[in-house]
């Protein structure tokens, strides 16, 4: 779910049909609409009968293949369904109630059926408020299995018709996560837990993302990168070395697919290696070039401890 906070108020793109939103007289004097807001854009994208608003929205992410769904404008009950494409996620369920006014403002409480790419299915509660320039949208359990209980809030600032500014705490790392999210329809942000970790990074509008990060955990200090394909594939470059030693102790390459599936080289500084391999089942072998080989389950093959990565 932390992937994708905004995502459902950033699948927007150039709204041309203008049926919902009045823009003599907006809540916030910077208008990002044609590009952010949600069901606000959906429904100025839409066609309004007399009872409701249908839509069926062609996202300009590479990613999605389309949100389509009706709002009714007598009782405020809304359902639409987010569709992707080439992504590690397959739809977005999405039923609720609530307002969406004319000048971009909206008070909405609804519940998203989020289903991704192996099938596996989550449910949950949320809240959004936007009034001006400012909303926020917080997450609660699935209402279905007992009384709804806290996630998290994402804060969130229209700074201009280019620049909406977002921030997080990660309730269970106890992380700040901020970001920035562009018309161009990239999103740029940072995730600060402190020593432990601290990554720069920037999502593309074809769903793939880069983070640049820097981990200190007891006499270690790792630097690289993590790449993460549309489709929830991850490569981790990193280097480790001693904290206040410019050389590098080892090198780390390790190629994984959504489900863990995989390799890893590790070089060392006398040119050795070791090659790790990850099957489905949890399970992996190792052969070190210096003598050494073996098996077991999860990274308990990795012939040295790296940085917990941490991500949206």
């Amino acid at each position: 779910m932390y992937l994708t906070a905004l995502t459902l108020l950033a699948v927007t793109g150039c709204a041309d049909k203008g049926a919902w939103l009045d823009r003599d007289d907006m809540a916030c004097a910077a208008d990002p609409y044609d590009w952010f807001g949600g069901l606000s854009v959906y429904l100025d994208s839409g066609e309004v009968g007399e009872s409701a608003v249908t839509f069926n929205y062609a996202a300009p992410q590479g990613y999605i293949s389309s949100v389509a769904g009706r709002f009714d404008i007598n009782t405020g009950d809304y359902n639409y369904t987010v569709t992707y494409s080439n992504y590690f996620l397959q739809t977005d369920v999405v039923t609720g109630y609530g307002t969406v006014y004319h000048n971009g403002a909206v008070d909405l409480l609804e519940t998203v059926e989020r289903t991704d790419l192996a099938g596996a299915v989550t449910t949950w509660q949320a809240r959004e408020e936007r009034y001006g320039c400012d909303g926020f949208r917080q997450n609660y359990t699935d209402p279905k299995v007992g009384q709804p209980e806290f996630i998290d809030e994402t804060a969130y600032t229209i700074v201009s018709a280019d620049k909406v500014t977002w921030s997080r705490t990660d309730v269970d790392g106890g992380g700040l996560l901020s970001g920035q999210h562009w018309s161009d329809l990239t999103q740029t942000y940072t995730l600060d837990y402190g020593e432990g970790w601290y990554a720069a990074g920037t999502e593309l509008p074809n769903g793939s993302r880069t983070d640049e990060f820097e981990s200190i955990l007891g006499d270690r200090r790792y630097t690289g990168t993590v790449e993460y394909s549309s489709t929830g594939d991850e490569l981790q470059i990193y280097s480790a070395r001693e904290v206040g030693s410019p050389a590098v102790l080892w090198r780390v390459q390790k190629d994984l697919n959504r489900v863990g599936v995989g390799s890893a080289t590790f070089t060392y500084d006398d040119g050795s290696t070791c090659d790790v391999t990850y099957t489905i089942a949890g399970d992996c072998e190792y052969s070190c070039s210096a003598g050494g080989s073996g098996s077991g389950s999860g990274d308990s093959c990795d012939p040295e401890s790296g940085p917990t990565i941490r991500s949206l």
